[in-house]
């Protein structure tokens, strides 16, 4: 393999996968980790206000203070079980009370280990506050406890960067493959 395509390939490796990983995992400090092991369809907040849940369950809503210099926040979910169930049917929401900052949609496969956590996020705080972090789910049958972790100054990934990096770790094995064929059929 010629030098200039392996330098191509480790460019790519670097700046697309490897950068990624470096922003989603390594990234940010940790400020909060709790468990959620018990659900309810109606909880009551610290303030003594209900929350109610109207089609399922929730585990209990956690309580956050946050600024915007904490900005960018991710928060990562992992099921804290040996045994999960096979399928999670989960709603994660990052709100203020009344406004949904961030809303995402969590399909997790329990049985194979890297298909045990997700992360919801970068989310960037407009605004000084106490924000309010919420999992729910339809199906009460199936449940587990998980495991949550709160990151804040998290690097968000420039997509640019990502995909050059792509793109080249992409190129590298194509142009090979191009000149290995230009050389069998050209010559």
């Amino acid at each position: 393999m010629d030098k200039k395509l392996i330098l191509i390939f480790f460019i790519g490796l670097l700046t697309g996968p490897l950068y990624q990983a470096y922003c989603i995992f390594l990234s940010g400090e940790t400020i909060d980790t709790f468990t959620l092991k018990e659900t309810r369809a109606r909880w009551q907040l610290d303030d003594g206000s209900i929350f109610r849940i109207t089609q399922g369950v929730s585990y209990q809503p956690q309580l956050l203070t946050l600024t915007p210099q904490q900005s960018p926040v991710t928060i990562n979910i992992t099921c804290s079980e040996r045994s999960c169930p096979k399928t999670q049917n989960l709603h994660a929401i990052f709100s203020d009370g009344e406004i949904a900052l961030a809303s995402s949609r969590i399909q997790l496969d329990g049985q194979i280990i890297g298909l045990r956590r997700s992360t919801v996020g970068p989310i960037n705080i407009p605004y000084p506050g106490h924000f309010q972090f919420v999992l729910e789910t339809k199906s009460p049958s199936s449940l587990s406890s998980w495991d949550v972790r709160i990151k804040i100054n998290v690097t968000a990934p420039n997509q640019l960067v990502l995909w050059v990096g792509y793109i080249l770790l992409c190129a590298s094995p194509v142009l090979q493959l191009k000149r290995a064929r230009y050389r069998k059929f050209g010559s």
